[in-house]
């Protein structure tokens, strides 16, 4: 069993997937984490593309569910396999490589927080910097957007209440939003972990840059629908 478990949901970022995986085994001074890939991509195959290792349990169905279906079958698992708290991972993402030992130190200092909240880099996919998992000290503040915005990635959530709070499978994109909502209104206690240990990559299929697109309208909708309902 291990206390800190990482879940990743892979559709269609294999070219990246290595350095996020990567980026979780190399964390310093915490080796008692798990990476959970799940695959939602039926045209691949995992094991094609990631190379065996002790802490990474790999998940493949061939199906394609959806990004909030699989963190749901991804928190089941580890729950089941003894996770006591969980994060989540973009493919195409990575963390730096001191997150858990900054967590464990808050951790340390107040064991109040259900959920902790973690600042975030913001860079394009075009950007021509060799990115590669490393420690947060050396960003150009000048050039990379920090942002402290909810995000599937910035969350790191007692196992246990992420088994009791779901993500909606029926949203294929802002499912996190409405989650952390959810977090919020179940009363959750949150900390903030006041540095960035999140590199979020802007894509071509990043909410930002889709979210005129017709297709997604009846999923906007739905998301502006689950957001009102909450609050009503």
């Amino acid at each position: 069993m291990s206390k800190y478990w990482v879940i990743i949901s892979q559709f269609h970022h294999l070219d990246y997937l290595d350095n996020a995986v990567s980026s979780v085994l190399n964390q310093k001074g915490v080796d008692d984490i798990k990476v959970l890939l799940i695959n939602d991509d039926p045209d691949i195959r995992l094991t094609d593309a990631i190379s065996i290792h002790p802490r990474v349990i790999m998940l493949d169905d061939g199906l394609n569910k959806g990004q909030a279906a699989r963190f749901n079958q991804g928190i089941d698992y580890a729950v089941d396999h003894g996770a006591e708290w969980i994060s989540f991972l973009g493919a195409d993402d990575w963390i730096c490589d001191t997150r858990y030992l900054v967590l464990e130190a808050y951790i340390k200092a107040t064991d109040a927080a259900d959920v902790w909240y973690t600042g975030y880099v913001e860079y394009l996919y075009t950007d021509k910097h060799n990115f590669s998992y490393r420690s947060c000290d050396w960003m150009d503040k000048e050039k990379y957007k920090l942002r402290n915005h909810i995000a599937a990635g910035t969350v790191i959530v007692k196992a246990e209440l992420a088994k009791e709070i779901k993500f909606d499978e029926d949203l294929r994109y802002g499912e996190d939003w409405v989650w952390h909502n959810r977090l919020l209104q179940a009363g959750a206690n949150f900390g903030f972990i006041q540095m960035p240990t999140l590199f979020y990559r802007l894509q071509s299929s990043t909410i930002k840059v889709r979210d005129n697109i017709p297709r997604h309208r009846l999923n906007l909708a739905r998301l502006k629908k689950r957001i009102k309902g909450i609050y009503e």
